[in-house]
């Protein structure tokens, strides 16, 4: 329910296109390296590989891709991990 919110919301802005999604870290990292999006958008809470896990191969198959991390995790060593693993946001 949640990713088709994001999806809504992103998709409801005509400069932006969702051009893939997915529910586990490892297929993440697969269509990024296909795709090539501008954006990845990773859960910390991926199944499998999690979100700062799919943050770092990235910088192999899509080095130019900004990584902008959505959480429901509020404690500063959270933000510590993304920042380190090289989230811009």
């Amino acid at each position: 329910m949640i990713l088709a919110g994001i999806r809504a919301l992103v998709s409801a802005d005509t400069g932006l296109d969702v051009v893939g999604e997915a529910r586990e870290g490892r297929t993440a990292l697969r269509l990024a390296a296909g795709l090539k999006p501008d954006v990845l958008v990773p859960d910390l809470s991926l199944h499998g590989l999690n979100g700062v896990g799919v943050m770092r191969p990235p910088s192999a198959g899509c080095p130019d891709s900004k990584v902008l991390v959505l959480t429901v995790h509020e404690d500063g060593a959270c933000l510590r991990l993304v920042l380190e693993a090289g989230g811009a946001g």
